[in-house]
């Protein structure tokens, strides 16, 4: 006597039925494509605009601190700093090297979004060492903080001066993610196929 085993019949949802067999042909590949490309350019605009606010902020703040410098630049915060230490020798020059960052940091942002006259392609370029490459932006956006350790400041003074460090990193960040969906439109461009009569 033979024991079959029993297989449960298991149904499929519509979307997995459907997906299963799914054929494109040109016309819906190329609206696929198209439709991606017009979403990943939306995402852009909006890492953008997220960026340029937080470089505009950033920025802003090292001006504030470059007209102003306090013994503690983070003087306004919540965090009780009566006991504070003195700050890194010569303030200014590191408040505007941190700004001179920031402005290069725009450079990183889609060439668009920047005027004619400011795109690093132009041969009329006017500042042609410009954009700085990302590590040597972190090595320039380093040198503060690491005084601040070899001189103990307090810990606000540090988080301070590594605050240009930590929006380096965001812009890099986004310029990837950017990167990889620029690279993912065009790897599903090279895969289209003809599908006659799909």
């Amino acid at each position: 006597m033979d024991i079959r085993r029993r297989v449960p019949f298991k149904f499929a949802t519509e979307t997995e039925n459907e997906n299963d067999n799914l054929v494109f042909d040109e016309q819906e590949q190329e609206e696929l494509i198209q439709q991606l490309r017009e979403e990943h350019n939306k995402s852009i605009f909006w890492y953008e605009i997220g960026i340029l606010g937080i470089l505009a902020l950033s920025g802003l703040l090292h001006l504030i601190y470059l007209i102003n410098p306090s013994k503690d630049p983070l003087s306004f915060s919540i965090i009780d700093t009566n006991n504070a230490r003195a700050d890194i020798p010569l303030p200014r020059f590191f408040s505007l090297l941190n700004i001179f960052l920031h402005a290069s940091l725009l450079f990183y942002l889609s060439p668009g979004s920047l005027p004619q006259q400011f795109r690093p392609n132009d041969s009329s370029f006017p500042l042609p060492f410009l954009p700085l490459s990302l590590t040597h932006m972190y090595t320039l956006s380093l040198v503060a903080p690491v005084m601040c350790v070899v001189l103990q400041t307090s810990y606000t003074t540090f988080f301070w001066w590594c605050e240009t460090s930590l929006v380096i990193y965001v812009v890099q960040v986004v310029r990837e993610a950017i990167s990889l969906g620029d690279e993912g439109i065009e790897r599903l461009e090279n895969m289209k196929y003809r599908a006659p009569g799909a």
